[in-house]
């Protein structure tokens, strides 16, 4: 899902918001215990939010 709302932005601005998704993937990926389902859903739901937020049309760039 966040992938897809990489390639609804700007073609200028894809490599940023493609970097700014695997960066976000990737440092939790090590950090949090398989079996810590209360982090687990926290972090689920704390990107919902974020794609909810990036994937608005009006957002056309992000720093990271």
């Amino acid at each position: 899902m966040c992938i897809r709302q990489v390639y609804k932005k700007p073609v200028e601005n894809q490599p940023q918001f493609l970097n700014f998704v695997r960066e976000e993937f990737y440092s939790k990926r090590d950090t949090i215990n398989r079996k810590d389902f209360g982090a687990i859903e926290y972090l689920l739901r704390k990107g919902n939010r974020m794609l909810e937020v990036y994937g608005n049309p009006l957002v056309k760039n992000i720093s990271s």
